[in-house]
């Protein structure tokens, strides 16, 4: 059986809590995605740099195993829960762990039943490392489907049934922590002015939607020749005296939006604006983990 081999290298550092920081390293060898089935007790192998002692610790971690997999032959099982080239490269350090999610760009929500209602994939999950632990773990909850995809209208197909008018094609994802706690933002090209902020719970127990944003006054204020939705792009969530604030980067600027008060104001202007431009759909910031500057004595 073809089969390939990925690598995945995160940072698990704090610099207000210790200068010393773990270089952690994911290698797996995996079969193709035309065929997506694993060998028995296959591992997830996983190496781990200590600045504090200058040692590097090897670990085997066992695979996954899916709910839909349970009971079946080890032939036919379909991998849906591996931590595998699925994950996005950038990881999210969080309360002691490090954090992959799924970073898929297409058509994430298919259709489900006879009248075609909505609905998350299985493999919408989210992989974590505990640095303490030294354990390679899942939370297996889909995040809920956003609004402005239950809200897309259906139309007649014929024989009773109902079909969507158009199909939510996402456009960028944005994965990060603020405050101890991780949050997800996803936004869909027919309609990217408004999603949702959702946090995950801090036992893993799923995700809940916390702010409804509607970037509509955003745009209004801006001049006609900015209004380019396709670059708009949520580049980091920060919090400041109890306050949540979204960066987003448009046109040659990088907007601040309180999400309490829903006012925002420009913070930034840049001065290579071309340097920041969309590019056929593709945006520089579209699909990286963006990290806060934090001040530090730490040598990394």
């Amino acid at each position: 059986m073809d089969r390939f081999k990925f690598v995945r290298y995160a940072l698990a550092f704090d610099p207000s809590r210790s200068p010393h920081y773990k270089v952690v390293c994911v290698t797996n060898t995996v079969p193709t995605v035309f065929s997506l089935v694993e060998s028995e007790g296959q591992h997830h192998k996983i190496d781990i740099y200590s600045s504090e002692t200058g040692n590097w610790k090897h670990l085997n971690i066992p695979f996954f195993q899916s709910p839909s997999d349970r009971n079946r032959h080890y032939d036919l099982k379909k991998m849906a829960m591996h931590f595998d080239s699925r994950s996005r490269e950038g990881a999210v350090y969080c309360n002691g762990a490090l954090h992959w999610i799924r970073d898929r760009t297409g058509e994430s929500l298919p259709f489900g039943g006879r009248d075609y209602a909505f609905q998350r994939e299985e493999t919408d999950v989210l992989h974590y490392f505990d640095i303490g632990e030294e354990q390679l773990r899942l939370a297996a909850v889909a995040p809920p489907v956003p609004l402005v995809v239950k809200n897309i209208a259906l139309e007649d197909s014929g024989f009773g049934l109902k079909s969507p008018t158009q199909f939510p094609h996402l456009a960028h994802k944005y994965f990060g922590e603020c405050g101890g706690s991780l949050y997800l933002i996803e936004t869909y090209k027919h309609c990217n002015t408004y999603f949702e902020v959702m946090e995950m719970e801090r036992d893993y127990s799923g995700w809940f939607v916390k702010y409804n944003v509607d970037l509509s006054p955003v745009f209004a204020a801006l001049p006609r020749q900015d209004w380019n939705w396709n670059a708009c792009v949520v580049l980091c969530l920060s919090r400041e005296e109890e306050t949540d604030d979204l960066l987003l980067h448009m046109p040659g600027k990088v907007i601040s939006y309180n999400l309490g008060d829903k006012s925002f104001k420009t913070s930034v202007e840049l001065v290579n604006k071309k340097l920041f431009l969309a590019l056929d759909d593709r945006h520089p910031f579209r699909e990286r983990v963006n990290f806060p500057y934090m001040e530090t004595l730490a040598f990394v």
